[in-house]
């Protein structure tokens, strides 16, 4: 057999297994990683058996994992993060980021300077420091990975989220700072002989008389890297964004495109790290991602756009089964030195678990009585500082040391320092896959920050029961209609209706609650927020509003759905909080308009946007009508008032579309005409479409017809002109 035919065999039976491992975790409930990562292991093993030898052909390579799996992990993870979340929680993020982990590195460095000499084993303590700056961050994809596997608090998850983003960035710069203090020369004294820290502080930096070097380029390379990382973030959206608006509703070359620009970002950084200066590939892989998912991703066809999710969750799905699986199985082969590490090993967990808590609990203490944002229980303390995983950016870190790298203090010729570090390092991670992942279920559950708010459960009640609703007049019509044996369709129906009969008993329970009223407002108007985005978006696909005009409202439907969920608003007094005003969307349009004097608001723009808000507005009242008609919901009271509140907005949008249409009728006119046109046009290319696809109209007919109704429109336009 050739190398290559067993690779591929390596290749097609690992996704294989990992597969089965995936289905396994879904349907016994563990944890994926935790999952995959056991299965790496016993794989690694059974390699070993002759006949099963070629399983570990495949072999992922440093340069497999960091150049064509990672960006694929970091991409699918950052492109569905918003940017206002940030905005809510910059305190919260700010502080994690950066202050607990220096804090965490320093109590690490002590920590486990001090208690290596307790076990016999002195480590120097700049080795400790570096080895904290690496352990110190929590990992981005293995964050991201567990909280698509269970579920917390929005608030909650969207911290961690983006720590874990942001603290790679304050880790990889004190790493490389410490990294270079390293290099820069042997030290000549054994510094490890000292039993106060004191000393061991003055004498490192003595050595150093004019230290302020390599600290001093340290700082600068923390700036030139958040410099680098927005200025490949803004050359790589403009890039994307001209290319992406020359392509329509061409779905292959789209997402092969959102491929290329993940690989292209992390290898332009890469290349950029090494010849010019240091710069993060995975966070300029992550910015760039938030761009495109925050703005760029409009420009992609809107067709395109509803399933480029389901890709990217594919390259996701098999990355994460080669990354889980392969890493592990590439530590085996290292075959790392565990047994006179072993003790090191086991009192460094400790040290970075209870690190961890004490950067954390001080950090939010402070933040809870500054009150710049929402109050931080002490269970999601407990959550942020149990749920730091370490994994792929540690062993990154690790195996950046140069294998040969020594130092005058190092005492033990036959180890290097790298070694120690990865065989201590891969210990940590351990851990955090096997023992937190597996127990972070129990803790959520014991700090019940996984509890619904009440208006989340009303919410799951009312959605519940239209579901119901919906199904028991499909089984009525399924009976009506004999397609179902009589006496199987009436067991059916009569199960439906007292599980429609539990779901309305537990919504009338909840009523007790006294923040029932307002609750079941914000339930309500989440629906008509709801339908007002399905159909603006429904009028985007159409093509019958602008790029500028759909971002514009979107965003401020979104601002409200997020605002009406999080705080217990005063709803429904004004029609700013059924569309709120964004601030930061206000200086960003100033920006553009002082950069592009095209960008400036015209007649038609102006219209453009009060035409499609009369008409989403229109179409929610349509759907809150008939909401009202449903028997369950039609004694609400709040219904009743909300459907008040939206007939008096739609008529007042319809009114200032109208006047504005009167003043500026010359101008709109021929305006008003085309959108007409337009929305007639894609109504019969959609209708084509649908009787297409369900064999009513072959290929060709589709085809001719369209064609016609083509040459019928051009007709129209011609006479229209004249």
């Amino acid at each position: 057999m050739t190398d290559f035919f067993l690779q591929t065999s390596s290749l097609v039976s690992l996704l294989f297994i990992g597969s089965g491992l995936y289905y396994a975790a879904k349907k016994y409930r563990l944890p994926l990683s935790a999952t995959l990562v056991g299965g790496g292991i016993l794989i690694a093993y059974l390699s070993k058996i002759p006949v099963i030898s070629f399983l570990d052909d495949f072999s992922l390579t440093s340069e497999i994992l960091f150049y064509a799996l990672l960006p694929v992990l970091l991409f699918d993870s950052a492109y569905n993060m918003k940017f206002r979340d940030l905005v809510d929680n910059r305190y919260s993020i700010a502080s994690l980021s950066i202050i607990s982990l220096l804090i965490s590195a320093l109590c690490i460095s002590i920590a486990l300077y001090y208690g290596s000499m307790l076990i016999g084993f002195p480590i120097p303590y700049m080795v400790c420091l570096l080895f904290a700056s690496l352990i110190s961050a929590t990992d981005t994809a293995a964050a991201l990975s567990a909280f698509k596997e269970i579920w917390v608090r929005r608030r909650l998850t969207t911290i961690f989220e983006w720590e874990s983003l942001f603290n790679d960035g304050t880790a990889i710069a004190l790493f490389l700072v410490v990294l270079w203090i390293l290099q820069w020369q042997n030290l000549s004294q054994d510094l490890s002989q000292h039993t106060s820290l004191f000393w061991v502080f003055l004498e490192q930096f003595s050595v150093y008389l004019w230290g302020f070097a390599p600290v001093f380029s340290g700082s600068i390379t923390l700036i030139a890297m958040i410099l680098a990382w927005w200025v490949i973030w803004i050359i790589v959206g403009i890039i994307f964004s001209k290319i992406i608006e020359r392509i329509e509703n061409e779905s292959f070359m789209e997402i092969t495109l959102t491929i290329t620009l993940a690989h292209a970002t992390f290898l332009i950084a890469e290349a950029i790290n090494y010849y010019i200066f240091p710069v993060s590939a995975i966070i300029a892989t992550v910015v760039s991602a938030l761009f495109i998912g925050n703005y760029g991703r409009y420009k992609i066809s809107p067709k395109v756009e509803a399933v480029m999710e389901k890709y990217w969750g594919f390259f996701s799905y098999v990355a994460n089964i080669l990354i889980f699986i392969g890493v592990w199985m590439l530590l085996i082969q290292l075959e790392i030195r565990w047994k006179p590490l072993f003790t090191l090993m086991l009192i460094s967990i400790p040290i970075v678990v209870l690190a961890r808590f004490i950067s954390v609990f001080p950090v939010f203490w402070v933040l809870n009585k500054l009150k710049k944002e929402a109050h931080i229980s002490l269970q999601w303390q407990f959550i942020l500082s149990w749920w730091a995983l370490r994994w792929v950016m540690a062993l990154m870190m690790v195996l950046l040391i140069p294998q040969d790298m020594t130092l005058a203090s190092w005492n033990y010729p036959d180890m290097s320092i790298r070694d120690m570090l990865l065989a201590i390092t891969v210990g940590i991670i351990a851990f955090s896959v096997f023992v937190k992942t597996l127990s972070l279920p129990y803790f959520i559950k014991a700090t019940k920050v996984n509890e619904l708010s009440l208006t989340e459960k009303i919410l799951f009640l009312f959605e519940k029961i239209l579901l119901l609703e919906t199904s028991i007049h499909k089984i009525q019509r399924t009976i009506a209609g004999r397609y179902i044996d009589q006496e199987e369709g009436k067991i059916l129906l009569s199960e439906y209706q007292a599980i429609l009969w539990e779901t309305k008993k537990r919504l009338e329970l909840e009523k007790k609650n006294k923040d029932f009223t307002s609750s079941i407002q914000k339930v309500f108007i989440i629906h008509a927020l709801w339908h007002q985005q399905k159909h603006l978006k429904r009028l985007y696909t159409r093509w019958e509003i602008d790029e500028k005009t759909f971002k514009h409202i979107l965003k401020r439907i979104e601002y409200g759905l997020r605002d009406i969920k999080r705080w217990n608003l005063k709803i429904l007094n004004t029609q700013n909080i059924i569309i709120p005003k964004n601030k930061i969307e206000n200086i960003a349009k100033k920006i553009r308009e002082s950069i592009d004097m095209q960008y400036e608001n015209t007649i038609e723009k102006k219209y453009y946007e009060m035409r499609s808000f009369h008409n989403i507005l229109a179409r929610s009242l349509e759907e809150l009508i008939i909401l009202k008609k449903n028997p369950t919901l039609a004694w609400y009271t709040e219904l009743d008032t909300l459907i008040e509140k939206y007939r008096d907005f739609d008529k007042q949008a319809e009114e200032k579309r109208r006047s504005f249409f009167a003043i500026h009728r010359n101008k709109l006119k021929k305006l008003s005409w085309n959108l007409t046109k337009k929305a007639l046009h894609t109504t019969e290319e959609e209708i084509i479409e649908d009787k297409k696809d369900s064999f009513m109209l072959s290929d060709r007919l589709a085809k001719e017809l369209l064609e016609e109704m083509d040459i019928h429109m051009k007709y129209i336009n011609r006479k229209d002109s004249k």
